[in-house]
């Protein structure tokens, strides 16, 4: 299932609002449940399942922890143990919500989308930059992990020589870092993002009955639960 890049946008949005605004408490907690679920939803309907088998796994951890551990805990332990658990839970529907945009977004409909809203050609540079960014330091970071083998810097050997284990993982990705948002910067110049002429457009895309179902679905619990709310409040 492909979303439009503007749609996805819209949900990201709506959703960052709703899951960090959102208290858990009587009908608002289904509403939560219902906003943990929607990432798993995204990611396992477009095609990548092992994703949402580890998001699902995670969520079942921190909240089995929250429901069996926290009870137990007392003093100073239960405070930290708590704020952990509570923090996560909070931020990580947001960033798993990101990490599919920026997963499933392809670099030229972000740029046609960004044209479309007349957004300056400066931020969209840099958000460009920052979608190859990320998959290429990923890239980098597995050859790193690579040549770690190689020296056989891995499992317990990390523990018995640290110093050299973060030599040879922090020094390089650092390097990797400074070059590639060099490199890429160049390539998008080169590429006559920052040209004041208008850009030919290759790519259109169309909202389908996906698009708006999942905006209009969180378009009703935002009203539910930010107008709602605040109108009890009064």
């Amino acid at each position: 299932m492909h979303l439009n890049t503007l749609a996805k946008l819209l949900i990201l949005l709506l959703f960052n609002t709703l899951v960090l605004y959102i208290t858990p408490i009587g009908v608002y907690f289904y509403i939560y449940i219902l906003l943990w679920c929607l990432p798993l939803l995204l990611f396992f309907l477009n095609g990548y399942l092992k994703i949402s088998l580890h998001y699902l796994i995670i969520l079942i951890i921190l909240n089995g922890l929250q429901i069996l551990l926290v009870p137990h805990l007392t003093g100073t332990l239960f405070f930290v143990v708590l704020g952990i658990i509570s923090v996560s839970i909070r931020i990580m529907p947001g960033f798993l919500m990101f990490y599919f945009f920026i997963k499933s977004t392809k670099t030229n409909q972000f740029i046609t989308t960004m044209q479309d809203l007349r957004i300056p050609k400066g931020i969209i540079l840099s958000f460009s930059v920052m979608f190859r960014f990320i998959p290429t330091i990923k890239e980098e970071y597995r050859l790193i992990q690579y040549n770690l083998k190689l020296r056989n810097l891995t499992g317990i050997n990390i523990l018995i020589h640290p110093f050299k284990s973060i030599e040879y993982r922090i020094i390089p990705l650092i390097v990797c870092v400074a070059n590639i948002g060099k490199d890429l910067t160049v390539a998008g110049l080169i590429r006559g993002l920052s040209s004041p002429n208008k850009t030919s457009q290759l790519c259109k895309e169309k909202w389908a009955w996906s698009d708006y179902s999942f905006v209009i679905l969180l378009v009703i619990l935002w009203f539910i639960c930010i107008v709602g709310k605040g109108v009890t409040h009064a």
